[in-house]
């Protein structure tokens, strides 16, 4: 989907400004687990709606990460996905049940 179409797939009344002080906040003072919690809130992305629907394969690995505990969240208008992992360990194995599904997937670290 181009950027345009996911915009013109979106209802206008969904349209939102999930309120990012928290997370501003926890990444200020360095809460990992706030800002894992901001996540999590379904909130992050409001394009996701008009995204998820037409990407099947993207809406499944949305499910099984969540599935292991992680917080899935849309990156832009797609049709990538990120996640913050806990440790190595476990974005490692994420990532090889991401590859093991014929998906792409790139460990990254934040500074």
């Amino acid at each position: 989907m181009s950027t345009g179409a996911v915009y013109k797939a979106i209802p206008k009344n969904s349209f939102g400004s999930p309120s990012i002080s928290p997370l501003v906040e926890a990444v200020k003072i360095g809460a990992k687990q706030e800002i894992i919690d901001w996540l999590s809130t379904g909130s992050t992305n409001t394009l996701e709606n008009a995204v998820l629907p037409g990407f099947k394969l993207i809406k499944a690995f949305k499910g099984r990460l969540i599935q292991r505990g992680l917080n899935p969240v849309l990156s832009g208008s797609g049709p990538a996905l990120f996640v913050l992992a806990d440790s190595y360990q476990m974005a490692c194995s994420t990532a090889r049940i991401v590859e093991e599904e014929n998906g792409q997937a790139y460990l990254c670290w934040s500074l």
